[in-house]
């Protein structure tokens, strides 16, 4: 059993012990690396436009927590089923913007967010992502273009990518796929999957918010 499967298992059985566990093991993580962690937020924003909007993806602020935690309150629960990196009132997003082992981005269009996306570091050099995006701003390739920004990022941090996706969630996994090479790590219980994203490459590819 691989210890990713064995912290999977330890989350879904015992969901207090790996609350208490993650902070001190997160802020470690976060201290080894957090020149790395700067060093790539501080390239983070892209500004551009979509549907003649303007647009832009930056790390977020304790200031975003408030608008944030709006917006993913506005998703119904059958859209939340396979996101719930963290708890979403206001404090709660302080909390994880404070901990450093979140890399937390909005993507803001004419100023409201509008998607959502996020590394959590984990130990081995290992980072977890997550996106959601607005219903009004999905099948524009806004989706691959959050998958492309969070593979640019684990780069700069040269950690390795990953992701647990259900099995039946089949436009996430061809999301990341279509980036890259993405192969499955192990099986999950409750019909999930681990997978680890190919981030060859992925340096150069600073994605552009022009083109959507």
């Amino acid at each position: 059993m691989t210890l990713d499967k064995l912290a999977y298992l330890i989350k879904g059985r015992f969901a207090g012990v790996f609350r208490l566990l993650q902070v001190p093991v997160g802020r470690l993580v976060y201290l080894r690396h957090r020149k790395c962690v700067k060093s790539a937020l501080a390239q983070a924003s892209i500004a551009g436009s979509i549907r003649g909007e303007a647009a832009e993806i930056r790390p977020l602020l304790s200031d975003d927590a408030d608008e944030l935690s709006l917006f993913l309150k506005s998703f119904g629960e059958e859209d939340l089923q396979f996101f719930r990196p963290h708890g979403f009132e206001p404090e709660e997003i302080q909390s994880a913007i404070r901990m450093g082992f979140f890399m937390l981005y909005g993507l803001f269009v004419g100023g409201k967010v509008k998607g959502y996306c996020l590394l959590k570091l984990y130990p081995g050099k290992k980072a977890y992502l997550g996106t959601i995006l607005s219903d009004s701003l999905r099948g524009c390739g806004l989706g691959k273009f959050m998958s492309a920004y969070l593979r640019w990022q684990a780069s700069l941090i040269r950690f390795r990518l990953r992701a647990t996706i259900a099995k039946d969630n089949v436009s996430s996994f061809r999301s990341h796929e279509s980036l890259g090479a993405v192969s499955v790590v192990c099986d999950l219980p409750n019909n999930y999957q681990l997978f680890e994203i190919s981030l060859e490459g992925a340096e150069v590819l600073r994605p552009e918010l022009e083109t959507l």
